[in-house]
């Protein structure tokens, strides 16, 4: 990987918000794919209200990013290793 690669994705993990780089944190350490109501529970999290809307909203972002791929019927899964190869 190139050095400007690595830039380009430390400056772009930095950027981001707490909640969405916490969830980026949460899926590095774990494999497989994760709902977000599961995330929630096991980073903490309340799953009314707001806090799940905040929660779709970096999930969003992440996605966005390619830092996380979503599949509808499993949940939420790591990707910046498949950005990086």
């Amino acid at each position: 990987m190139s050095s400007a690669v690595a830039t380009r994705i430390i400056e772009a993990v930095r950027a981001l918000g707490s909640l969405a780089k916490k969830i980026l944190k949460f899926l590095e350490g774990i494999d497989g794919y994760h709902s977000q109501k599961t995330m929630a529970t096991r980073m903490g999290r309340s799953l009314s209200g707001g806090s799940m809307a905040g929660m779709a909203e970096a999930v969003k972002e992440l996605t966005q990013l390619a830092f996380v791929e979503v599949d509808p019927k499993r949940g939420v899964a790591r990707s910046v290793r498949k950005k990086i190869a």
